[in-house]
């Protein structure tokens, strides 16, 4: 096992959080298929360890569980309705990391508002 993978380097964690804002969002119990997408790719075509994490399904994702996880990026999806959860779980998770994980955003907010994405973003992915 290499250096990288003993630390947790070779894993990128993708995380989507349930807005707090009601909409059909909230009971929709499946990522959005850009999110799967990603992950199926980036498992199947790149060395890393590839981890979806979807809220509704999982349960509560925390920033203390994700930084655990030492991982080398985490990206974000969401709606417009959970941009205020991306904000907060980056801004806490930045703080137990020291900011050294980069954070990747894309989803529907990110692609029709990028500025407010890059708030919390150090790279965007729009549509």
């Amino acid at each position: 096992m290499s250096s990288n993978a003993a630390n947790g380097q070779d894993r990128i964690l993708l995380i989507e959080l349930s807005p707090s804002v009601p909409n059909l969002g909230r009971f929709l119990v499946m990522p959005r298929f850009g999110l799967l997408a990603i992950a199926s790719v980036l498992a199947e075509k790149t060395r890393y360890r590839v981890k979806l994490l979807f809220e509704p399904y999982t349960g509560p994702i925390t920033p203390e569980s994700v930084a655990a996880e030492n991982p080398r990026y985490v990206m974000l999806n969401g709606l417009t309705t959970t941009s205020g959860e991306n904000e907060r779980f980056v801004a806490r998770f930045r703080e137990l990391t020291r900011g050294t994980v980069p954070v990747v955003t894309g989803g529907e907010h990110a692609s029709m508002f990028p500025e407010g994405a890059r708030r919390y973003s150090d790279y965007i992915f729009a549509h």
